[in-house]
């Protein structure tokens, strides 16, 4: 919770729900004159304090230095499949131009 990081990493999040908070307060066929802005900003302003507040209290839960809750994987292979015939690439094929 200390670090540049963790500060930069809650700070994305945070504005990411404001952002999406704020567009949930405008509804569909609304016209942009007629959406009660100072209830909206009040709505995302909320929502904002709780994802800093949640970075906060879930700083030692995930990885290390991070707001993140789930600890990002050590291997990033793909899963076996039930095929193990299947090649583990695809071959792309080209349109012809003619």
């Amino acid at each position: 919770m200390w670090t540049r990081i963790f500060w930069i990493d809650a700070a994305d999040r945070a504005a990411r729900t404001f952002a999406q908070a704020l567009l949930a307060t405008i509804t569909i066929g609304d016209a942009v004159y007629s959406v009660d802005w100072h209830a909206g900003l009040g709505i995302a302003v909320t929502a904002t304090i709780a994802s800093v507040l949640t970075s906060i209290a879930t700083s030692k839960v995930g990885a290390s230095g991070t707001p993140a809750v789930v600890i990002p994987a050590v291997d990033a292979t793909p899963a076996a499949t039930a095929d193990t015939h299947t090649p583990a690439h695809r071959e792309v094929k080209e349109w012809p131009t003619s």
